[in-house]
């Protein structure tokens, strides 16, 4: 799950939009979120109610 969770983020820095993916169960989701957090380019959000929810990776710009 970490490797696509890294592909998916790679793919939506390169796109340069949010990419909307799941859904998982939230073991799933927390690999995908840990696994994106380290990257000051990406932030991540879980969107839905229930046990699986979908997972939301947002590429973010840094002003410098």
């Amino acid at each position: 799950m970490a490797n696509i969770a890294s592909r998916l983020g790679e793919k939506a820095k390169r796109i340069g939009h949010s990419l909307t993916v799941g859904p998982f169960n939230s073991h799933d989701r927390r690999i995908i979120h840990l696994t994106l957090k380290e990257d000051p380019y990406l932030e991540t959000e879980s969107l839905g109610e229930g046990e699986l929810k979908k997972v939301k990776i947002i590429p973010i710009r840094i002003e410098g």
